[in-house]
């Protein structure tokens, strides 16, 4: 998080973001220019879902993406939030559907966490 001086700072989205309600289980549309803070808005939206026993999908546009996504992801949730299991993180793209210990998983939806391409996950 960024720091200014000895104190924690947010963007305007992110302060946007809560302001509407995100940690209160609130759906929102996030749009806002690149380095605005919009991935830790969906962190946090992840974590309180996480909390409440929900999955969620993170949908990325490039395969590139999503596997620096779904590496990001597996530091911050597996251990605290998923325990040590590599099933409940899934990512799949044009390359393949593997899962946190890169096996081939054969039913991504049934991941707590899946990140995905948008094509693949629409299909």
């Amino acid at each position: 998080m960024p720091r200014d001086d000895a104190n924690y700072s947010i963007t305007d989205a992110q302060y946007a973001a809560l302001d509407a309600g995100l940690t209160d289980g609130k759906s929102l549309l996030i749009s806002a220019p690149t380095s605005t803070g919009k991935t830790l808005i969906g962190w946090w939206a992840a974590a309180k879902g996480l909390e409440h026993g929900k999955k969620f999908v993170y949908l990325v546009s490039h395969r590139a993406l999503a596997s620096q996504k779904f590496d990001e992801i597996q530091r911050l949730f597996r251990g605290p939030w998923l325990g040590d299991d590599p099933h409940a993180l899934v990512c799949a793209t044009g390359d393949g559907v593997t899962d946190g210990s890169g096996r081939a998983n054969s039913s991504p939806l049934s991941a707590t966490i899946l990140v995905a391409t948008y094509e693949k996950y629409l299909a």
